[in-house]
């Protein structure tokens, strides 16, 4: 959230492509977790408003995040370049491991990164505040159930969550002046818990038996090429954008002693083309000017199970199924 503002009005882009797809709403999203930290090399983030280059979903502020490019040796001799990270946290039980790979050629490089996270139920510190200790919780055993007491009411039962995140970059400089990146992002999720619904009461029991997000997955390719050049008298340099993103998520909810558990189900394909110039003009005047197409198609499913005997039947989706979506735009600045 920047400035208030947050989702659907708070615009996000991955190595230029933006991860905004037609399904991001008013209410929060967890989709910026999908990115690797660990793959990132640097961030931008824009307090103000961004749609006077990006357009209104950027109104409230915009994330940039510019993931490594593989490095190249420029000469005859291999360049190869490893890190490996591990991470141990008490407070989540978190254990992270994160691998990365670079081979650079004269005019070939490879980077190859993976990254998983293991987070177990968040525990509070000794001296918190007794709003956020989880005295109870519900378990359900044969399609039945209970309330119990949590034996250490400091762990908030039902908050861990686990990661996979998988990425290989490319890059190809035939010329000094000419570049190719080819990017391949995928992540997986396991499914997160929503814990803010799963403690709410309607009267003294607990409301909700289940609530969390099923598995988060996205895929993104994305191909650039970047041209530079002194002689035009259009631009120094151009860099043309092709990207293609799928984008998977489910939203899972039962009430405390019902047997209808609902299950809405989405999925996203997202295109899009950019194209953009840079110019000097003098000494204190750069023109960047562009172009933009986006283009979404959205599939949505709803089913109600019955959770004991494992009938299910169709309900509403959350969105219109078969949905497109596309934008088209350009700008100069």
């Amino acid at each position: 959230m920047i400035r208030g503002f947050s989702t659907n009005r708070l615009l996000i882009t991955v190595d230029g492509v933006r991860m905004n797809n037609a399904i991001f709403r008013g209410g929060n999203v967890h989709n910026v977790i999908a990115v690797d930290p660990f793959s990132i090399q640097s961030t931008e983030v824009t307090l103000g408003s961004g749609s006077v280059i990006y357009g209104s979903d950027a109104i409230g502020g915009v994330m940039s995040f510019y993931t490594k490019n593989p490095e190249l040796s420029y000469t005859d001799t291999l360049l190869v370049k490893a890190n490996t990270i591990v991470r141990y946290a008490s407070a989540s039980d978190e254990k992270t491991g994160h691998l990365n790979l670079n081979l650079g050629y004269k005019k070939w490089g490879f980077l190859t990164s993976a990254s998983y996270n293991n987070f177990n139920d968040l525990e509070m510190g000794m001296h918190g505040p007794n709003d956020y200790l989880r005295p109870e919780f519900v378990i359900t055993n044969n399609g039945n159930d209970a309330i119990v007491s949590n034996p250490n009411s400091r762990v908030q039962k039902f908050s861990g969550y686990n990661q996979l995140n998988l990425t290989q970059k490319v890059r190809f400089e035939p010329y000094k002046n000419l570049s190719f990146d080819l990017g391949l992002h995928y992540s997986k999720s396991s499914n997160i818990p929503r814990y803010d619904r799963l403690i709410r009461y309607r009267g003294d029991d607990l409301r909700s038996a289940e609530w969390y997000y099923g598995p988060q997955k996205w895929f993104m390719s994305n191909l650039q090429v970047t041209r530079l050049s002194s002689r035009s008298n259009l631009y120094d340099k151009v860099k043309a954008t092709l990207a293609y993103q799928n984008f998977q998520e489910s939203r899972i909810d039962r009430d405390y002693q019902s047997v209808d558990r609902r299950i809405r189900e989405e999925a996203v394909d997202a295109y899009s083309f950019n194209l953009d110039f840079e110019k000097r003009l003098s000494e204190k005047t750069r023109l960047f000017y562009g172009a933009e197409y986006v283009f979404n198609k959205v599939a949505s499913t709803g089913t109600n199970e019955e959770i004991t005997t494992g009938t299910v039947s169709n309900t509403v989706s959350r969105y219109p199924n078969g949905a497109t979506w596309q934008s088209a735009a350009v700008y100069t600045s």
